[in-house]
């Protein structure tokens, strides 16, 4: 794949998700995946998935380099929160993060995936 920054990342398309070219059965990419034992896959034989523990936090992000940009992309009120949605920018990698912060200030939750 020739990607030089995260937002001709961004512009990939994955033929077999838009169902261009038909995905592999799960048969078949449990084939590939006796290859990498740390890969598993998802129940329904459409995702493949890869977990690791990290010391902390910022650990677990230092293979991504240094963040590019970190913009707050929205925010709202839920559950008597606020949500606050943020986009992260790595050299190969965008996340999204979602704080949940209680009245008083307390940040209650924060999740973070990468982006789609």
């Amino acid at each position: 794949m020739n990607t030089k920054t995260a937002e001709d990342l961004a512009r990939k398309r994955c033929a077999s998700c838009e169902g261009a070219v038909a995905a592999l059965a799960a048969e078949e990419v449990r084939r590939y995946l006796a290859d990498m034992p740390e890969w598993k896959l998802s129940a329904d034989g459409k995702h493949i998935r890869r977990e690791w523990r990290v010391k902390d936090f910022a650990s677990g992000l230092g293979p991504l380099g240094k963040p590019q940009s970190l913009v707050q992309a929205s925010q709202g009120l839920r559950g008597g929160m606020t949500l606050r949605v943020y986009v992260i920018r790595f050299p190969q990698k965008i996340l999204r993060a979602w704080t949940y912060e209680m009245p008083d200030g307390k940040l209650e939750q924060y999740q973070i995936a990468a982006q789609n």
